[in-house]
């Protein structure tokens, strides 16, 4: 369960509070992104045969790169192994629902999981690549990505980022990100220094090889059909039960985080003396 407080609010509280808080925060953030990248340290690759490889062009930004090009790389279970980690930490953070209407209707469940509107690197690479590929067409309203910009569009259109603006230029080491996992999983397959994109010079657009685009974004519809789409009866039930242990939760929360307070302050107090 998620309290928020605003920062405004946040810088108003007593020194050893805030140091208290930066130190907790940084602490679950850095084992965070420990576990996100043990995912597929011990695990065997799905590949049966070793994907076709294409040199990028000289149009592109990086034309030294080695990049995947065919449907060998699976995609789909590459994504689903780290929503499906152990860790379970990237399986019930979204859901939408299209309404009769065929209005959307978006939850994202924070209650006891990971998503912080605040903090990027919280989101999960997952919802990062379906945000890129337009959760391959099955939300409406959004497309697949030509650019980093139409990224942005589509975590602001899922409210990804909350209410507040954030800059474009974030996408790019959240993209690096996909890129460490992705490189993770084919080097245990002994394929090394191999990438999924580069850019167009000309325009700053993706550019993908043979057939990596089209497979992408056929792995995010899957992705999003089946572990993120809920029919209405369950959509909203899940939401009514979200809305519940929040309010529950809240007072637990409020607790324990003036007994953290007046811990930190009882220590300061003998340090004092």
């Amino acid at each position: 369960m998620i309290l928020s407080i605003p920062f405004e609010e946040i810088k108003t509280f007593p020194k050893e509070v805030r140091l208290f808080l930066n130190s907790y925060f940084k602490k679950k953030l850095s084992e965070s992104l420990k576990e996100e990248n043990e995912v597929f340290l011990n695990q065997t690759s799905t590949l049966n045969k070793t994907p076709d490889i294409l040199g990028a062009p000289i149009f592109t930004r990086h034309p030294t790169r080695k990049l995947i090009a065919n449907n060998k790389f699976d995609w789909f279970k590459f994504l689903s192994n780290i929503i499906e980690d152990k860790n379970g930490k990237h399986k019930n953070d979204f859901h939408f629902t299209v309404t009769p209407k065929k209005d959307i209707e978006i939850l994202l469940n924070s209650n006891g999981h990971n998503i912080i509107h605040d903090n990027p690197k919280s989101w999960g690479v997952v919802l990062i690549f379906c945000c890129m590929f337009g959760f391959g067409n099955k939300i409406p309203g959004l497309s697949v990505a030509k650019t980093t910009k139409d990224i942005s569009y589509n975590i602001k259109k899922i409210k990804l980022s909350g209410t507040k603006e954030f800059s474009s230029k974030i996408i790019g080491p959240l993209l690096k990100s996909i890129t460490s996992l992705f490189q993770i999983y084919a080097h245990n397959y002994y394929i090394k220094d191999i990438h999924w994109f580069t850019f167009i010079k000309a325009n700053n657009e993706f550019y993908f090889a043979g057939e990596t685009k089209d497979l992408c974004i056929k792995a995010a519809a899957k992705i999003t059909q089946k572990y993120f789409f809920l029919s209405n009866e369950e959509f909203y039930e899940l939401k009514n039960k979200v809305n519940s242990f929040n309010e529950l939760g809240k007072e637990v929360l409020e607790n324990e985080y003036l007994e953290n307070a007046g811990r930190i302050f009882e220590d300061n107090q003998k340090l004092g003396d």
